[in-house]
Order: C-alpha cells, then sequence, then structure tokens
C-alpha cells in the first residue's frame, strides 16, 4: 500500500528518514528528468535535485506544503533558473575580463594547435566504441538517451564509455602536459 504525500511529509517532520528516502525514491527521477531538460547538463542536474532534496530534509519543521509534486517542480525550476543565470553573469565577467587582458594572437594559435594536436593524439588512444559514442556526445551534442537510442544499448552503457574516454583523456593531457612544461622548462 502506497502511504500518501501528506503523510510522508508528516513523517519527514518527525525525522523519519525512512519516509524522506521514500520521498526521494518517488520523485527523484522524475525531478531529474525537468532539470537536465532544462539545464542540459547532466551532472549538474543531479545536484540540483540533491540540492532540492537536502533543503526538503533541512527545513523539513519549517515547511508548510499542500501539494508535493508541485512544490518539488517549482523548486527544481527555480534552482535550475538560478544556476543558468549565475553562469549567464559568470560567463559576462569572463568575457569583460578577457577584454581587459592584451591580446597575443600569435601564441594563442600556437597554443590552441599544440591542444589540439596532443587531444587528437589522445584521442586515437580510446577504444573504437567508446571513441564512437563519446564523438556522439560531445561533437554531436547527444545526450545519452539520444546515443542509447541510436545504438541500441543501455544508457549506463553510454554513461560507462563516456567515463571511460574522459578518464583516458584526463590521463593522457596530464601526461602531455607535464611533458610540455618540462620541454619549455629547458628553454627558461
Amino acid at each position: 500500500m502506497e502511504v500518501s504525500d501528506q503523510k510522508l511529509l508528516r513523517l519527514i517532520k518527525n525525522n523519519n528518514e525512512l519516509a524522506f528516502q521514500e520521498l526521494y525514491n518517488r520523485y527523484w527521477e522524475k525531478l531529474w528528468h525537468i532539470s537536465s531538460g532544462i539545464l542540459d547538463d547532466e551532472d549538474m542536474a543531479k545536484d540540483t535535485v540533491q540540492d532540492v532534496f537536502i533543503n526538503v530534509w533541512l527545513k523539513r519543521n519549517e515547511l508548510h506544503i499542500s501539494n508535493l509534486n508541485a512544490y518539488l517542480y517549482q523548486a527544481v525550476k527555480l534552482r535550475c533558473f538560478e544556476h543558468l543565470r549565475k553562469n549567464r553573469i559568470h560567463r559576462k565577467l569572463l568575457d569583460r575580463v578577457a577584454t581587459l587582458l592584451p591580446r597575443n594572437d600569435v601564441e594563442e594559435n600556437i597554443n590552441f594547435n599544440d591542444t589540439r594536436n596532443i587531444l587528437s593524439h589522445s584521442l586515437q588512444s580510446i577504444p573504437p566504441k567508446s571513441l564512437a559514442i563519446f564523438r556522439m556526445s560531445r561533437d554531436h551534442a547527444m545526450t545519452h538517451r539520444e546515443i542509447a537510442d541510436e545504438l541500441q544499448i543501455s544508457t549506463k552503457t553510454v554513461e560507462y564509455h563516456i567515463s571511460l574516454s574522459l578518464k583516458r583523456l584526463r590521463q593522457l593531457l596530464a601526461k602531455s602536459s607535464v611533458l610540455i612544461i618540462t620541454f619549455f622548462s629547458l628553454f627558461h
């Protein structure tokens, strides 16, 4: 027998962690889909939903919620829009700082080409299936669900391959950075 949302809220106000877990299980995935649709970033979407649930737990004695579904939906939407606003402000500040700094186009082009070559070389060492999935995600901006549907695999498999690719890239880029720093330190 399923417990009503109002009953769960009453139990949560009495510090019942099992009731909170039930609430979380009942709404997490739905809220994550809403959040990821707005933010277009799976990790940020997960963090946003987590923040909403943490807030519910921390303010459980202060909250007076008549429609839990509507409350959680609104809370996630507001958190998403706050994040987007902060990101936009942060981006504007970075753009302003960039306009104030002197530019050296020749050096930037050399750095860009070096980085692109290192990245290209690093991508070659990723297993072909992982690389194909990684490129679908990054080059074609496909969601994990879209990739899974197209390749007829699970989203968990997609996440695994992207995670594997990112881990491999980080390792190789870290090694390359050490080599580049060592190389340049020889001349200075």
